[in-house]
C-alpha cells in the first residue's frame, strides 16, 4: 500500500509525493541485482549466482536502485494516480527520487476541465452579407474564363495571354552572417572600424571595388527553390491569381524562345506567408505564347456552361446570385458561430495544463505543412530557413493561436457534452447511405465500403456532432426558442432505458475555427 499526498499546482498539473514501503524496494533491488549478474561476468560466479552484496559492491547501490525503479515505477505511478483520483491529460514526469528510492515524486498534467457560464444567455446579431452586381460580374467571369479560346500567338506575352514555360524557377533569397564574420574578437573589430575612413577613400578613386562590394553581398545570400517547372503553363493575370505578386509583369514582353532573370519583392502583408516579405529571384524561359480569347456572352454560351441546364444568360445569372447568396447565409451562420463561441469563451472557466498548447502547436503546424508547404515541395524545415526563425521562435508565434485554439475545442466540447449533442450509429448508417449514393451504382458500393471503416464512421459521427452543435448554438444565439436538452442516456431513469434507442455519446470534436491554419500567427 503506497502513502500518496497529492499537492494541486497552479499550472494545471499534480505533483504526487509517494512513499514505497521499504520491503518492496529492496525485492526490487535485489531482482534488479540478479538481473544484472545474469549478464555480467562475475569473477569467481557463475550467471545469476553471484551474492547480492557482491553485486551492489560491483556496480554500486545507486546504479542497481536505478534499475529496479526501471522496472517498478510505472506500476507505482498507476498505483499513485489510482490512489490519489488524479486524472492524467498526458505522462507524467519522474522528478524527484530520495537517495533510498523509498520516496518518488511524480508531476502528472491534469486532464482539463471546463466550467460553462450562461450560455443559453447569449445573444449575437447576425450582419447579413450583401450579394452585390460585382460580385455575381466576377463570378460570372470566372465562368466564361474557363470557355477562353485558346490560340498560337505572334506577338510578346501580355496580360492575359496563356504562356508555356519551357522553364520556371522561383527562389526565396535568403541572407545569412558569415561565422568567420560572427567570430572575430573585438581587437580585430576596432581594426576593422580604424580603416573604415581609408577604405572610404579608396572606394571613391577605384569604382570597381564596388562591383566586388556587389559580389560579396551575393556571396551571403542563400536561395530555396519554391518552384522548378519545366512545360508549365501560366496565365498572365495580372492580379491577385498570379503565383508571386509581379511575375505576370515580369514576362510580358518577353517573346518565344527569350529567357530572363529578376528579382521580385513581395508586400510583407501578402496572403502567402513563405514569400511575403521576401525577396524573389525569377528564372524564365518562354517556351511558347498562346493568346487567351474570352467568347462574347450568349445565350448560347450560358447553355454551355450550365451543362444545358439554363437556356438563357439571365436564367444563368440568377443560379449564380442564388449560389452566392447560400454561401453569403453560410458565411453569416458561421461568423454568427464564431461570435457565440467566443462570448462562451469569455464567460468560462477554464484550466488545462501546458501540454495541451503544446499539442496544439504541434497540430497546427503539421496543418500547416501538409495543407500549404507540402503543395509547394516544401517541409517545416524549409520553411524555418526561409523565414529566419529556430523551430522554437516558430512554435512561440503559434502559442496565441494554439491557446485559442485549445479554449475553442474545450469549450466546445463541454457544450456539445451539456446539451447532450451526438450521433448515434443509426445517423452515421444514414448518412453513409446518403454519401454513397450520389456516387452512381457503380462507385456507391466502394466509397459505402471505405466510409464503413471504423476511421471513417469516426470521422462521418464527429462532422453531425459538429454541424448539429453549430446549429444549436447558432438558434441559441440568435435567440430562437430552444428546449431544454433530454438528460443523457446514461442519466435517465430506468423505465425509459428501453425507449432510449442506442444513442452513442458525443462524438469528440474540435471546435470550428474562424481562420485557417495556413496563416501565421504574428508578422514577421
Amino acid at each position: 500500500m503506497l502513502n500518496v499526498q497529492t499537492d494541486h499546482l497552479d499550472n494545471h498539473t499534480a505533483r504526487l509525493t509517494v512513499e514505497v514501503d521499504a520491503a518492496r524496494i529492496d525485492k526490487a533491488m535485489r531482482e534488479a541485482a540478479r538481473r544484472l549478474s545474469h549478464r555480467a561476468t562475475i569473477p569467481g560466479f557463475r550467471p545469476g549466482k553471484a551474492p547480492y552484496q557482491i553485486v551492489l559492491n560491483m556496480f554500486g547501490r545507486a546504479y542497481v536502485l536505478e534499475q529496479a525503479l526501471e522496472t517498478i515505477s510505472n506500476d507505482i505511478y498507476r498505483e499513485a494516480l489510482e490512489a490519489s483520483g488524479v486524472e492524467p491529460y498526458a505522462p507524467g514526469s519522474l522528478e524527484d527520487i530520495s537517495e533510498d528510492g523509498q520516496k518518488l515524486v511524480f508531476v502528472v498534467p491534469k486532464v482539463p476541465t471546463v466550467t460553462l457560464g450562461d450560455y443559453r444567455a447569449i445573444r449575437v446579431e447576425a450582419e447579413n452579407i450583401e450579394v452585390t452586381d460585382e460580385m455575381v460580374n466576377k463570378a460570372m467571369e470566372e465562368l466564361r474564363e474557363d470557355q477562353a479560346v485558346i490560340e498560337p500567338a505572334e506577338h510578346p506575352a501580355q496580360l492575359g495571354d496563356l504562356v508555356t514555360m519551357g522553364h520556371l524557377q522561383l527562389s526565396v533569397l535568403i541572407e545569412y552572417e558569415d561565422e568567420d564574420d560572427e567570430s572575430e574578437d573585438d581587437e580585430e573589430n576596432e581594426e576593422n572600424e580604424e580603416k573604415v575612413s581609408d577604405e572610404d577613400e579608396d572606394d571613391e578613386e577605384d569604382d570597381d571595388l564596388g562591383d566586388d562590394d556587389e559580389k560579396d553581398d551575393e556571396d551571403d545570400m542563400d536561395e530555396l527553390v519554391l518552384l522548378h517547372r519545366h512545360d508549365f503553363d501560366v496565365v498572365l493575370y495580372g492580379d491577385e491569381r498570379d503565383l508571386v505578386p509581379g511575375l505576370a509583369a515580369g514576362i510580358a514582353g518577353m517573346s518565344a524562345g527569350d529567357e530572363a532573370e529578376f528579382l521580385l519583392e513581395v508586400p510583407a502583408e501578402h496572403e502567402d506567408t513563405t514569400t511575403a516579405g521576401q525577396t524573389v529571384r525569377v528564372e524564365a524561359h518562354v517556351a511558347q505564347v498562346q493568346s487567351r480569347t474570352l467568347p462574347e456572352w450568349s445565350d448560347a454560351l450560358a447553355k454551355t456552361l450550365s451543362d444545358g441546364k439554363f437556356e438563357t444568360i439571365l436564367e444563368l445569372r440568377q443560379d449564380v446570385r442564388k449560389q452566392l447568396v447560400e454561401r453569403a447565409e453560410l458565411q453569416v451562420r458561421q461568423n454568427v458561430a464564431e461570435q457565440a463561441l467566443e462570448k462562451m469563451i469569455e464567460e468560462a472557466t477554464i484550466s488545462y495544463p501546458e501540454e495541451v498548447v503544446q499539442d496544439m502547436i504541434t497540430e497546427l503546424l503539421a496543418d500547416l505543412e501538409s495543407s500549404v508547404l507540402r503543395g509547394q515541395g516544401l517541409t517545416i524545415k524549409d520553411f524555418l530557413q526561409i523565414s529566419g526563425q529556430t523551430e522554437e521562435q516558430l512554435r512561440e508565434r503559434y502559442r496565441a493561436r494554439a491557446e485559442l485554439r485549445a479554449k475553442s475545442g474545450l469549450v466546445f466540447h463541454e457544450f456539445l457534452r451539456q446539451e447532450n449533442v451526438s450521433a448515434s450509429d443509426a445517423d452515421i448508417d444514414a448518412e453513409i447511405e446518403r454519401m454513397s449514393a450520389s456516387f452512381g451504382e457503380d462507385q456507391a458500393p466502394v466509397l459505402k465500403q471505405y466510409l464503413s471503416s471504423t476511421q471513417g464512421r469516426w470521422s462521418i459521427g464527429a462532422d453531425l456532432t459538429t454541424s448539429r452543435g453549430v446549429d444549436l448554438l447558432v438558434a441559441i444565439a440568435l435567440g430562437e426558442d430552444i428546449p431544454a436538452p433530454s438528460p443523457a442516456p446514461d442519466e435517465q431513469p430506468a423505465a425509459a432505458e428501453e425507449t432510449a434507442g442506442e444513442t452513442d455519446a458525443a462524438v469528440p470534436v474540435t471546435a470550428p475555427e474562424g481562420e485557417e491554419a495556413s496563416e501565421m500567427a504574428g508578422e514577421r
